[in-house]
């Protein structure tokens, strides 16, 4: 089995924590139980992109900004 976890600070790939936390977004669940699943998710994502974006190398610094200003564009709209 490969392991999931590449360079000792990223899930995958690049796009996984942005992914997760996108995906993340916008659920909602029909309890309490739920809801704090999905907020213990939430943090998870949040910190995964944050190491992510601490440990950056630079050619993976494109990537991420190229995320951050077409997150900013869309918020426009």
């Amino acid at each position: 089995m490969e392991n999931p976890i590449k360079e000792n600070r990223i899930v995958n790939d690049k796009t996984f924590a942005r992914r997760l936390k996108s995906h993340l977004r916008g659920m909602r669940a029909n309890c309490a139980a739920g809801e704090e699943e999905i907020e213990y998710l939430q943090r998870v994502a949040n910190k995964l992109l944050k190491y992510q974006l601490e440990t950056c190398p630079e050619e993976e610094k494109a990537y991420h900004e190229n995320c951050d200003k077409t997150i900013k564009w869309l918020k426009t709209k």
